[in-house]
């Protein structure tokens, strides 16, 4: 940038150029005093780390190591539960080489609100086995289950594939409403079939009704429809959570996530 773009052209007579040669003078300073300040060294700048947002899982949001990962991938059936049954199980794995085999980093795993894998090692010695606890909460994933857990080793990562079939009783769909503006609606459904005779709906548990209006229950072929009108602000993008509260024996609650306008998910 030259100082004929900070200072308006002179006229041609000899009285105005001899007045605009200061001028031109002090352009150029400055220009270089910008020119010198801008490759001045500065002191760094301490990037803002922003917080992950909060899942909304349990309704088909996954981990990202969902899908699979490793080559080799061992597959175990985990059979038929029955909704709301909570399954304790456990893997081996045997260290075949001739060389203590470690693990790397953090075990990565799908569904991570209702499977618990936890390693009972950090290292394993030539011909011994390390163990791997599992936990799996089936109240919020009726019908089929694929659970992928990766376990991180020096000496390659091992996958796992945990399928198993829910017996569904009670669902409700969606277990993340997501509300785009103010005046956005959204409906949900709740069905089961044992729904009217083996349990019955008490309400859905609203804590913030100044932002959330819930209205209903209406009756559906597929059970009971409420739905979801955002009547709070379109800048208020904290996550909170309703509870559908039930006679369900084994599902007495059951969480559903609201994302307000502008959350992060």
């Amino acid at each position: 940038m030259t100082s004929q773009h900070l200072f308006p052209p002179t006229t041609s007579t000899a009285k105005s150029k001899q007045k605009g040669r200061p001028k031109r003078r002090l352009g150029s300073l400055f220009v270089f005093a910008l020119l010198f300040w801008g490759c001045a060294p500065k002191p760094p700048v301490k990037p803002e780390v922003e917080p992950s947002p909060p899942q909304i899982c349990c309704g088909g949001e996954v981990h990202p190591s969902a899908s699979p990962k490793a080559s080799d991938i061992s597959t175990i059936d985990l059979g038929s539960i029955s909704q709301g049954e909570t399954v304790h199980s456990s893997i081996s794995i045997k260290n075949e080489s001739d060389k203590p085999i470690s693990l790397v980093g953090e075990l990565e795993y799908s569904l991570p609100c209702c499977f618990h894998p936890q390693a009972g090692f950090q290292e394993i010695e030539p011909g011994k086995s390390g163990n791997i606890s599992l936990e799996f909460d089936s109240k919020y994933r009726p019908g089929p289950i694929d659970l992928f857990l990766t376990v991180p080793l020096s000496s390659g990562d091992r996958q796992f594939h945990f399928r198993a079939l829910v017996t569904e009783s009670i669902k409700v769909w969606p277990t993340g409403m997501r509300f785009q503006k103010k005046g956005s609606k959204v409906p949900l459904r709740i069905s089961g079939d044992d729904l009217g005779a083996g349990f019955e709906v008490l309400e859905v548990y609203n804590p913030h009704p100044n932002k959330l209006k819930i209205e209903g229950p209406r009756k559906t072929e597929q059970g009971l429809e409420f739905e979801g009108t955002w009547i709070g602000t379109e800048t208020d993008a904290a996550i909170f959570t309703l509870e559908v509260r039930t006679t369900h024996p084994l599902v007495p609650v059951y969480p559903v996530s609201v994302a307000p306008p502008g959350a992060k998910v």
